[in-house]
């Protein structure tokens, strides 16, 4: 048995284990009361936590990017064949994201990725000279964009959906371009006219889309458009404006095949309107891709 002095300098020793532990607490974690709520952030910051050297161990400098580099580079595109090298890189890499940002659990980064495609896309079209292989990517735009508007709720992701309606006005509006150029350098029949009609239909569609999704929650249209929006809103009412002239030509061709009595004042303005909108259309487009 121990005695009562041996007891006495372990209970001490005890005593004085617990003293250095409560003030080594107070000294790592002061008193709430002591400090405001300022002072609590700037303990809490991430600088007041670790030491100005240990951020530099943290600094990454030997990144090998060597090989990338090999298949981007830093040359700007001027064929179609270094278009398309850099093409087969930018769908690699995107294909690869998407596979970890999925639309389940990252919404926001993989439609963002699937748009960077859909510009990659639209890219290379821009150094291809055959018209038919431009149709075939602009398709494969459509494709990309059109699997993301359906999942996606417009009352959470707004804007994003406003983005990809407009974005595939605009594809189905360049494809509309392109096949009716095809279309009248190979003597295309009613068949083929018909797709084009319903194609440009689809366009005028998207782009109402778009503009019924400016509008707030509760159907307003805003009096002054936000700067991201501007744009895509005028391109929206040119592609009217196209429809219009079709419209206009239409029935002056029909009055002037078959006649109608009671009219000739609403087609003397279609005639007008159909005469004079091209060339203000093409003035507006060319101003907006500064070419003048």
């Amino acid at each position: 048995y121990r005695d009562e002095e041996e007891l006495e300098e372990e209970e001490e020793k005890e005593k004085d284990e617990e003293g250095e532990k409560e003030e080594e607490s107070k000294a790592v974690v002061p008193n709430s009361e002591d400090i405001d709520e300022e002072e609590e952030k700037k303990l809490k910051s991430f600088s007041d936590l670790v030491d100005v050297d240990d951020i530099e161990l943290l600094r990454i400098t030997n990144v090998e990017t060597g090989q990338y580099e090999e298949l981007v580079g830093e040359d700007i595109c001027k064929t179609y064949e270094e278009a398309r090298k850099i093409f087969k890189a930018g769908s690699k890499f995107t294909e690869n994201a998407v596979k970890y940002y999925t639309m389940d659990e990252y919404v926001t980064d993989h439609v963002e990725i699937k748009q960077d495609l859909s510009t990659i896309y639209k890219s290379l079209a821009h150094f291809d000279t055959d018209e038919s292989r431009q149709c075939k990517m602009h398709k494969r735009r459509i494709d990309l964009l059109t699997e993301l508007v359906s999942p996606l709720n417009i009352q959470h992701f707004r804007m994003i959906c406003r983005q990809l309606r407009f974005e595939l006005g605009e594809a189905r509006n360049t494809m509309v371009s392109l096949k009716y150029s095809i279309a009248a350098e190979q003597s295309a029949d009613q068949q083929n006219w018909k797709k084009i009609n319903n194609l440009c239909f689809s366009a005028i569609q998207e782009f109402q889309g778009f503009i019924d999704l400016l509008r707030d929650p509760s159907d307003n249209f805003p009096e002054v458009l936000s700067e991201d929006t501007v744009r895509p809103y005028i391109i929206s009412q040119i592609v009217y404006l196209g429809k219009a002239v079709d419209h206009f030509n239409a029935a002056v061709l029909y009055y002037d095949k078959n006649g109608c009595e009671g009219v000739k004042d609403e087609i003397d303005v279609a005639r007008e309107m159909a005469h004079f909108l091209p060339a203000k259309i093409e003035k507006i487009r060319r101003m907006e891709n500064g070419q003048l």
